[in-house]
């Protein structure tokens, strides 16, 4: 049962750097094209995957996790992803408005 966990953590880390590669180049796209409206949104979503990438290499690690804990990586995880949540809200208003 335990190499079946494995593996389902193998398949996650991999979609995760899928994930986080994903909006690196979307990002990079639209910065070549100069539509950084389109380029902050895809920021904010790099900065949430990365954070959540980041998160699960600690867990993996046996590092303590979660919203609760009181240690500054936390804090900073927490607040990078709030900071990104917060990119794409900017970058949606922009390129609707």
């Amino acid at each position: 049962m335990s190499d079946r966990f494995e593996r389902a953590g193998g398949v996650w880390r991999v979609l995760e750097n899928a994930g986080v590669l994903a909006f690196a180049s979307l990002l990079a796209m639209s910065l070549v094209m100069e539509r950084y409206t389109g380029a902050l949104l895809w920021l904010g979503a790099l900065l949430v995957f990365f954070a959540q990438a980041w998160e699960a290499r600690l867990r993996a690690a046996g590092l303590p996790t979660g919203l609760a804990r009181p240690s500054q990586l936390g804090s900073f995880l927490d607040a990078l992803r709030r900071a990104g949540v917060g990119l794409s809200l900017i970058g949606v208003a922009a390129l609707v408005l």
